[in-house]
């Protein structure tokens, strides 16, 4: 019963976090710059919707692993395990670029030399969130709980941050929202903990 109720908030916050995050590219898509300067009104809701999406995202990622863990097997785990660390670094990166930001930008010279260790834990952020989420969407793949063509979204969705465009990572937010609704509309719920309750 907890476990049904795990998974079926944890549908919920990754269908918000889905639509947040939904809302923030488009933002970006609209007024390109936001991407650039966090001292703008539009930088600094693009800024919010990213740290608002961000942390239910990670909230939800356990109870959406749940629905399919019985059929993702080890591979779904490690893939989940990798999924949760970025989504959890990518709070942080979120949090610093909503609130510390707007400070270190003011520095004279800051933006010409960025400390190597920000840059380093950067490159980690981001490095373990693609990865992650790209193991999760081949987990779900192979896992056949959700739809084959979300799994393929979530997968192909995830290097799209690499990009950097306006819209590239569009694809991964809708995966995200579509993998919440799923859950939310399944009134089973825990379709992954089927053969394990059996």
């Amino acid at each position: 019963m907890i476990i049904a109720k795990l998974v079926r908030w944890g549908g919920v916050a990754t269908l918000i976090a889905g639509l947040l995050l939904i809302a923030a590219e488009i933002l970006f898509i609209v007024v390109p710059e936001t991407g650039e300067s966090t001292m703008l009104l539009p930088g600094r809701i693009f800024a919010a919707l990213c740290m608002a999406g961000a942390v239910p995202l990670t909230l939800g990622l356990t109870g959406v692993y749940l629905y399919q863990a019985e059929q993702a097997g080890r591979f779904g785990l490690v893939a989940f395990l990798v999924a949760l660390a970025g989504s959890a670094l990518m709070i942080a990166s979120d949090w610093n670029e909503l609130f510390a930001g707007p400070t270190l930008v003011q520095i004279p010279g800051f933006e010409e030399s960025f400390p190597a260790t920000l840059v380093a834990g950067f490159i980690l952020n981001v490095g373990l969130y693609v990865l992650g989420w790209l193991l999760f969407g081949i987990a779900s793949f192979r896992a056949r709980v959700f739809p084959r063509s979300l799994a393929v979204l979530l997968a192909a969705g995830a290097p799209a941050l690499l990009i950097g465009m306006p819209g590239s990572i569009l694809p991964l937010y809708i995966a995200f929202a579509w993998m919440g609704l799923v859950v939310v509309r399944d009134r089973a719920a825990t379709p992954g903990l089927v053969s394990a309750n059996a």
